[in-house]
């Protein structure tokens, strides 16, 4: 079991993670970074508990990539 440092680093890891493919999608146009953290964390915070390694996507994500196949 993870203890909370573990679990706060993940939690940070991946709103930073998310927060940069927002900043990406936007068009990588800057001055909205502290708009996008807020996003991602909103995201992060509403995603179920990491499972083993994997790492959870957004609904709308999963949507897009499986539309794309």
């Amino acid at each position: 079991m993870a203890n909370q440092d573990e679990v706060d680093r993940m939690r940070r890891d991946l709103i930073e993670k998310r927060a940069y493919e927002i900043y990406l999608a936007r068009g990588g146009a800057h001055g909205l970074d502290e708009q996008d953290w807020l996003q991602a964390e909103r995201e992060v915070d509403g995603l179920p508990p990491i499972d083993g390694d994997e790492i959870p996507v957004p609904d709308d994500e999963e949507e897009r990539d499986e539309s794309t196949l």
